[in-house]
């Protein structure tokens, strides 16, 4: 049996239970299609990146598009989290199988919100790196025939952008959890019903249990936010200052700098409610309606920022190979060009027709 939400108690605040339910309706269709919107977009880019150009090489698998792959893969997981984050108020909340739920759904929102955060800093980093320290690695192997040595050096050159893939990736996913791990410290409150979502527990019947919540907030997820989102900024800015200088470089730089842009727009307003909630315990419902339409954005967001990245640089990422591929067409030309002649002096042979060629000729009639 459904509980009566019209009037909804939460935090020891009365709430439209009504309003909550047609928010929390939105989010959750939104987040839904968000999710898949992501998958496809995943799939998109899988197929650029292990597609195969003329010379048999896969031509768009750069450091770039790994990042990106794996920035999408958190907006899917965050995007799917996000599906279940606000759903309580259309279940029995006394349910211990939904509380074990709620508890498991906001340590994956914090957990993968902290994974996009890194992923969005990497992305602006790697951008920095390339236009002030090195060169965008091109990661086109030439597979012609008698290219060993090629072969050999190519890998020697993507090595650095290999390793820095895999520092990029394995900090993304370790290092948030020096934090998230902090509400499951027996004595906290941890994970769970927290207000009108799941996340970490600001409040239960006893409102003692405000400060240490939403200290656990602040520790975990407003500070850090705020501090990377001020790096980001400042990369950003540092950046822009650079492409001013370099204007071969900014068909491809400026769609990066669209996915760290795209974290700060989300957590903007996402800041702005929390921080409002938590000074008034109550949120604003304008507010709260915003961020409830686009924090589960993250997946369609990601996915439109991929489509202008991929239409930006798709050109570009042929460059690497397009020597290789003409070599072999000029390769192909020569072969059918001496075949054709090939042809004509049998031909002309067997009328008795003498001809200088390059190429023997057998004369059986004569």
């Amino acid at each position: 049996m459904e509980p009566n939400i019209s009037e909804t108690t939460l935090c020891n605040e009365e709430y439209n239970g009504t309003l909550l339910v047609a928010i929390n309706s939105i989010r959750t269709v939104t987040a839904g299609l968000s999710s898949l919107i992501c998958l496809s977009s995943i799939f998109l880019l899988l197929f650029i990146m292990c597609r195969r150009g003329p010379s048999g090489d896969r031509d768009d698998n750069t450091l770039n598009n790994k990042l990106i792959l794996s920035f999408l893969f958190s907006a899917l997981i965050y995007s799917i989290a996000t599906i279940f984050q606000w759903v309580r108020l259309e279940y029995d909340q006394e349910d211990s199988h939904y509380s074990t739920a709620c508890e498991v759904v906001g340590f994956l929102v914090g957990y993968f919100g902290w994974t996009l955060m890194l992923k969005s800093f990497f992305l602006i980093y790697h951008l920095f790196h390339i236009l002030y320290k090195g060169k965008p690695e091109k990661s086109c192997i030439d597979l012609t025939p008698n290219s060993c040595s090629n072969i050999i050096n190519n890998v020697a050159k993507m090595a650095p952008g290999i390793t820095r893939l895999v520092v990029y990736i394995v900090i993304s996913y370790l290092f948030p959890l020096l934090f998230v791990w902090i509400p499951l410290i027996p004595g906290l409150k941890g994970y769970g019903s927290s207000g009108y979502w799941c996340w970490i527990v600001v409040c239960t019947s006893n409102d003692d249990y405000y400060k240490i919540g939403y200290a656990e907030q602040a520790l975990i997820w407003y500070i850090p936010v705020i501090i990377i989102s001020i790096v980001i900024i400042a990369l950003i800015v540092t950046i822009i200052i650079k492409l001013v200088q370099l204007e071969e470089k900014v068909a491809i730089s400026c769609p990066l700098l669209s996915f760290p842009i795209l974290f700060l727009f989300v957590n903007i307003i996402a800041f702005m409610n929390r921080v409002v909630v938590a000074s008034r315990h109550h949120p604003l419902p304008t507010l709260a309606i915003l961020h409830s339409l686009i924090d589960p954005l993250w997946g369609t967001m990601a996915a439109l920022t991929l489509f202008v990245y991929i239409g930006a640089v798709h050109r570009e990422s042929f460059k690497c190979c397009r020597t290789t591929s003409d070599e072999l067409v000029a390769l192909h030309t020569l072969i059918d060009t001496e075949d054709e002649e090939s042809e004509e002096c049998e031909t002309q042979a067997c009328d008795g027709v003498p001809i200088e060629v390059h190429v023997e000729c057998s004369n059986n009639s004569t």
